[in-house]
């Protein structure tokens, strides 16, 4: 780390998704019902992910990360 200080409210994409993430076997849609999404739908379901944030899951995920990078660990 260095000692210059960056805003805390700075955001930066996690990651995105795609037509193609709706056909996993978990979610099961086919691929033609992925390609009939609308982009609107696909901004909404995007939104609804990203307002997940507080999901403990992806706290544990950031700190394996950090770690990572940060820490070398």
């Amino acid at each position: 780390m260095n000692d210059k200080h960056y805003s805390l409210t700075e955001t930066f994409t996690v990651t995105s998704i795609s037509r193609e993430d709706l056909t996993h076997p978990v979610v099961g849609f086919t691929v033609s019902e992925a390609s009939r999404v609308s982009d609107e739908h696909m901004r909404i379901i995007a939104s609804k992910l990203g307002n997940n944030y507080s999901n403990q899951i992806l706290k544990s995920s950031i700190k394996k990360a950090t770690d990572l990078v940060i820490n070398k660990k």
